[in-house]
């Protein structure tokens, strides 16, 4: 995929150079089609977020509902990408309330690996690996679900606020959602990290234009 990627963007920016509007036109969208989340890999995101709040729901430790947020949830998302989930629980904003919860869901994933090794789980289709509590500035509690990396925080109101923000800007602009599309020329822009900054908006900006 990187060397596909790669070739594009190096054709994207040769074709600049020679302003051909209508050939970077072709392949922006070229490109775009390529990185674009297939329903394939969005069925498997919805699979994984179900089966996280199936075993978080069986844990008496834990009350809430678990929410799809960041660029999985606004389907803007890179293969590589994160899958962000938030826990609206009935806690205060008290640090050792989210701490525990954190730990519950911590303990309810390493309940599901020891099911799963016993033959007791009735997800065999998924499999939990590399569990940890991370103590950041946001603590999150953090797994691997058939190799896609899951996070997942507690009460963070501010990650559902940006997601409904970015839905409605998408809206707004329009044109076969844009602004989506515009996020994910500059992810992957970043993601190859081959050029400069100054070709990343240019990309975005005649991408912009001529979608």
């Amino acid at each position: 995929m990187v060397d596909w990627i790669h070739k594009n963007l190096a054709n994207l920016r040769l074709k600049m150079i020679a302003v051909d509007q209508t050939q970077v036109e072709y392949e922006t969208t070229q490109l775009i089609n390529y990185i674009s989340p297939i329903i394939r890999a969005n069925d498997t995101r919805h699979a994984i977020v179900a089966f996280i709040r199936d075993i978080l729901h069986k844990s008496a430790l834990l009350d809430g509902f678990v929410i799809e947020c960041g660029s999985s949830a606004l389907k803007s998302y890179l293969p590589e990408s994160d899958l962000d989930l938030v826990l609206l629980a009935p806690t205060s904003r008290n640090n050792r309330e989210e701490i525990q919860c954190l730990t519950a869901i911590f303990n309810s994933w390493c309940d599901e690996i020891a099911d799963k090794d016993e033959g007791k789980s009735s997800h065999s289709e998924m499999t939990i690996r590399n569990v940890e509590f991370v103590n950041a500035r946001t603590k999150l509690a953090h797994c691997l679900v058939n190799n896609i990396s899951v996070d997942i925080t507690v009460n963070q109101i501010g990650a559902i606020l940006t997601l409904t923000f970015l839905e409605e800007a998408d809206r707004l602009i329009g044109g076969d959602h844009l602004f989506k599309k515009s996020l994910l020329l500059i992810k992957v822009q970043y993601f190859c990290c081959c050029y400069s900054t100054a070709t990343a908006v240019k990309v975005v900006y005649l991408s912009l234009i001529h979608i």
